[in-house]
């Protein structure tokens, strides 16, 4: 005995018997091949053997004939997934660029503001000398004995390696605890280490420049003793604090501006001034 087939062809049978090949081949040479939908027929697997044929006919799902058709989807059915990423891609795009935008905007006015404008820029530290000079006059303006060995001794150490002349201006003894005359002395021994002449060392004691975190110094004031000094040692360029002080103690800062104002009326002439720029970093 044979087992059932468990394979069963869906054909359509509701509208009619099937047609034999002459009525396919007619009807192959009268329709267009444009409009030919491509057919294959489907054998679905049965979890079980067909039930045996009865009397009444079957479902209609059953009896439908299912094509495959090559033409394009109509327009009425919903549309892919895919395409309803399209909208939200291009929203995030339109983010994407607008935060670039900001974020230029910003760097720009960061880059615009945080250069001093007392300070003229160049390229790099040490630029060829003008003319036929060898060396030239720097000028290193403190605030305090000790400055000039916490912060400033590297650079006097790569300028004297060039050649050049250092000379120190001080502007206070460094009296906040009674022990300016120690302090000075300590700054000429220094200097003596550092290789840099007596004479070429000044060491300033004004009523109105002492030392003190509490104490506000005139700005004009700093600037007339820089031009002074300028002008007595004929200095070529001057190294200072930045505008925070590098430490933050009120008189670096004050020094600072004080010589943004003397460049400020020292427009015309060839005096070059830099800053020692620190860099805070978050632990």
């Amino acid at each position: 005995m044979h087992s059932p087939n468990p394979y069963r062809p869906l054909l359509p049978t509701a509208h009619g018997p099937m047609p034999n090949q002459a009525q396919l081949h007619f009807r192959r040479r009268r329709w267009p091949a444009t409009a030919l939908p491509r057919a294959r027929r489907i054998w679905l697997r049965l979890p079980s053997p067909p039930s045996p044929p009865c009397a009444t006919p079957p479902r209609r799902a059953v009896k439908t004939p299912v094509f495959f058709s090559s033409r394009r989807r109509s327009s009425s059915l919903p549309p892919s997934p895919r395409s309803c990423f399209l909208p939200m891609a291009w929203i995030w795009m339109v983010l994407a660029a607008g935060a670039v935008l900001l974020w230029a905007i910003s760097l720009g006015r960061i880059f615009s503001s945080a250069a001093p404008s007392c300070v003229p820029l160049s390229p790099q530290f040490m630029p060829p000398l003008r003319g036929d000079r060898r060396t030239r006059n720097v000028m290193l303006v403190v605030a305090h004995p000790d400055d000039e060995s916490m912060f400033f001794a590297p650079t006097i150490l790569f300028l004297k390696s060039k050649g050049h002349n250092i000379h120190i201006l001080c502007m206070s003894r460094g009296n906040a605890d009674g022990l300016g005359d120690t302090r000075k002395e300590e700054l000429y021994h220094a200097c003596e280490t550092l290789k840099i002449p007596h004479e070429q060392v000044e060491v300033l004691d004004h009523p109105k420049l002492q030392d003190g975190f509490h104490e506000k110094w005139d700005h004009e004031l700093v600037s007339e003793l820089v031009m002074e000094h300028v002008q007595l040692w004929v200095i070529d360029m001057i190294v200072t604090f930045d505008s925070y002080g590098v430490s933050g103690h009120p008189n670096h800062r004050d020094v600072h501006y004080g010589i943004c104002k003397f460049l400020h009326a020292n427009r015309q002439g060839n005096v070059e001034a830099w800053e020692l720029h620190i860099i805070l970093e978050e632990r």
